[in-house]
């Protein structure tokens, strides 16, 4: 393990204990199109434990220009099973558990209890919002991300100490994405897999209370705090107003 993950390791802050708790984490990813596919690589690459993909989608021309771990040699075939594969190329070490079935409500409850983070590949918002209370019921730090025209955003969750995702959109629904910027979304799922690190080593301070926004036109970053939302059907009773036991940076 030292070798593979040599460059990780000798990073001030982490060693060889966090990377230990890495190889001990299990991570669910559902959705692994242009954003769940680049956190699933990043985190194999990292040395996570384990994986759980779940896609019921299959890769399609259209998707290339932005789901570049595919390639033409995979148009018709599943994305989790594709994935699986490429991720076991890169890293045998990690365990994958790949689903090829819709991501309903049932399925990503039953499978997030034996996980310790869920990486939201989705595209559908009102899905984005089901999966962070799903995340909530079992009690398991969710990371959220999105990638639209030439946005970028990530935000993490932890249930009950700090506030969802409701709590910032409240009853705005954001307008359905037309259209990405090819490399966009490999900047998302990127910053999701080193969220997810932050959340399953201890090292670091998650996103949390924070929406983070990169406009990649302008080059700019833009952390957006918010608040508990006292009419939030989720969490209203059972956020903590606080995070005293999160990570300091």
């Amino acid at each position: 393990m030292t070798q593979r993950y040599k460059r990780q390791i000798e990073l001030a802050g982490f060693g060889i204990d966090a990377q230990s708790r890495l190889a001990r984490a299990s991570a669910m990813v559902v959705g692994v199109g242009a954003i769940g596919s680049v956190a699933a690589m990043r985190l194999a690459a990292a040395g996570v434990g384990r994986l759980v993909l779940v896609d019921h989608d299959q890769v399609e021309l259209s998707n290339l220009h932005r789901q570049t771990y595919f390639t033409m040699d995979d148009l018709g075939v599943n994305k989790a099973k594709a994935l699986a594969r490429r991720i076991h190329d890169l890293n045998p070490s990690v365990k994958i558990d790949p689903y090829a079935v819709c991501a309903d409500a049932a399925l990503a409850t039953e499978l997030a209890t034996d996980c310790d983070v869920i990486i939201d590949g989705v595209d559908d918002f009102a899905f984005k919002l089901q999966l962070g209370d799903i995340a909530s019921a079992a009690d398991v730090p969710y990371v959220f991300g999105g990638a639209s025209g030439y946005l970028a955003v990530v935000s993490t969750v932890f249930p009950r100490q700090t506030p969802c995702l409701r709590c910032h959109f409240k009853r705005e629904m954001p307008p359905p994405p037309h259209g990405v910027l090819g490399p966009l979304p490999g900047v998302t799922g990127s910053l999701q897999a080193c969220e997810a690190i932050k959340v399953v080593t201890g090292v670091g301070r998650p996103l949390v209370k924070t929406l983070q926004l990169f406009n990649i036109l302008s080059g700019t970053v833009e952390c957006k705090p918010f608040s508990p939302w006292d009419e939030c059907p989720r969490c209203n009773h059972d956020v903590v107003r606080g995070d005293n036991n999160l990570n300091q940076p």
